[in-house]
């Protein structure tokens, strides 16, 4: 492990994650849960809700949803459920973003909301769109620069929350 040593603390996970919640809250001017409709955002997104809570902050709470196009309609719904709550506010962005499935043994490339072919699933109708974003044509975003533009979306220093379990960390930016 890289030179660390584990080291058991006397407390639990949702009383740390509360605690680098509100860290950041106060180090930072935004901050906005990256939203996928699963369980590890959603347990991020009622964390922060807590925390709100206990400073008294009512604003609603920034989320960023970037449709994969891919995903199942139990998720798209569930993701809209999530973006109707009055405590969040959530973006739901549908534009081209580089991607890539699994077949065959094989890792293959593709864009997710290609305008150069059939969709898998029509776009959301309250989704923005690459043109809504400012977005100029033919651009393919990635992940990282789809980070860079949610930022420069909102003024000073931001941060962006990611639901993650623990066994991810290690491949998460491989």
């Amino acid at each position: 492990s890289r030179g660390r040593k584990r080291v058991f603390i006397d407390t639990d996970v949702v009383t740390e994650a509360k605690k680098r919640v509100r860290h950041i809250i106060d180090s930072h001017d935004c901050l906005i849960v990256a939203y996928s409709g699963g369980k590890d955002s959603m347990a991020t997104l009622l964390v922060v809700k807590e925390v709100y809570d206990e400073r008294g902050i009512t604003e609603p709470i920034k989320c960023w949803f970037r449709d994969e196009e891919v995903i199942p309609q139990s998720v798209v719904d569930w993701v809209k459920h999530t973006a109707d709550l009055p405590w969040v506010s959530l973006e739901w962005w549908a534009c081209p973003l580089k991607g890539s499935y699994f077949r065959l043994n094989e890792i293959k490339p593709y864009i997710q909301w290609d305008p150069g072919r059939e969709w898998v699933r029509p776009k959301p109708d309250w989704a923005l769109t690459q043109k809504d974003l400012g977005i100029p044509d033919g651009v393919v975003l990635d992940q990282y620069s789809c980070d860079e533009v949610m930022a420069a979306r909102h003024r000073g220093k931001v941060a962006i929350l990611n639901g993650m379990r623990t066994d991810e960390i290690g491949r998460a930016h491989v």
